[in-house]
């Protein structure tokens, strides 16, 4: 029997607006988007954008994706989305960098796991980061999922319920 140690955070959640988080999540990275020459698109679609979270855990979320994406991209272009689904608000991160073989994608969410890259080091990092993100998706009792294909790209897509 292997036991597996739950990481234990307090959420404090309260209405917010899925766009405006992104917004500032945006704006906090404004001077590394800036440096890398970055485009980024929004495809905000939801009607209705409001959802139940914690802020700094959301912001953390969000960070974290674009910052990957902007990590694993040699020339980026970063697009995110909304869009309702009815119960629930889906907001997707999709670059165009490397991409993650499918082999690797069940583990990425694992902690300290890195999808290997030969003898070459291309990002720093201890492969927490989206073992985090998944575990605050959950803690919101949202899903995150992730389509890739190497040389084209990945995108992260995370489902929480509306408010």
């Amino acid at each position: 029997m292997r036991i597996q140690r739950v990481i234990c955070f307090t959420c404090k959640k309260r209405r917010l607006n899925v766009h405006e988080v992104i917004d500032e999540a945006l704006n906090n990275l404004h001077s590394l988007i800036a440096s890398k020459n970055v485009h980024i698109e929004r495809c905000f679609k939801a009607s209705d954008p409001f959802i139940r979270a914690d802020k700094g855990y959301l912001l953390i979320v969000i960070t974290n994706l674009i910052e990957n994406a902007l990590k694993y991209s040699a020339d980026p272009k970063i697009t995110i989305s909304t869009w309702s689904t009815g119960t629930d608000i889906v907001l997707s991160v999709k670059d165009n960098g490397k991409g993650i073989e499918k082999r690797y994608l069940n583990k990425i969410f694992k902690k300290f796991y890195r999808v290997p890259n030969g003898e070459e080091v291309s990002a720093r990092g201890f492969g927490l980061g989206l073992a985090f993100v998944k575990r605050i998706v959950q803690a919101h009792h949202g899903k995150i999922n992730v389509k890739s294909s190497v040389g084209t790209g990945s995108e992260f897509s995370i489902s929480l319920p509306a408010d």
